[in-house]
């Protein structure tokens, strides 16, 4: 089976080898959006949207695209390091561009909300496990349905198995 996780969808497919060697695909490819793009866009429109609020975001969005998507950068590379049992904070370090818009009220803000953090976005291990719950459910469901896919190739007389001598 293989687990094709990219960035708009997961996909799934199974092989088996037949007498030659060669893979050929057994059941059906499934798949569904739940790639990682979904939890880029969640740490957009509810993290950062939420510490940074409705107007400051909007103002980030059209006056510093580029410092924004830095922020999404450092999401990026963090998440792929995020673990179940994880215990430490991740933090996404405000480039100059945004901590500009926010203003020193909204590094008050920011600080007040974060236990005195005003230069990052903190996200609590609770946060991270919130934002995996909403990808990890159903890709698990998408293996299950797979697993099943192949029980029923291997036990279908009209699907040819390839490891059985013609």
């Amino acid at each position: 089976m293989v687990v094709d996780s990219g960035g708009g969808t997961v996909d799934i497919t199974a092989y088996q080898n037949d007498q030659d060697g060669k893979m050929i695909e057994i059941g059906r490819s499934l798949g569904d959006r739940l790639g990682s793009d979904f939890l880029n866009r969640r740490v957009e429109s509810e993290y950062l949207l939420d510490a940074f609020g409705k107007d400051v975001m909007a103002d980030i969005r059209e006056a510093c695209p580029d410092a924004l998507l830095h922020m999404i950068d450092q999401w990026e590379r963090a998440k792929v390091a995020v673990r179940l049992d994880q215990e430490d904070n991740v933090n996404l370090l405000i480039p100059t561009g945004i901590d500009r818009r926010m203003g020193a009220a909204g590094r008050r803000r920011l600080a007040r909300r974060q236990n005195k953090v005003d230069d990052a976005i903190v996200l609590a291990p609770a946060q991270l496990h919130a934002l995996f719950d909403t990808v990890v459910p159903g890709t698990l469901d998408l293996v299950e349905a797979q697993l099943n896919e192949m029980e029923s190739a291997q036990s279908d007389p009209d699907v040819p198995n390839p490891t059985s001598p013609m």
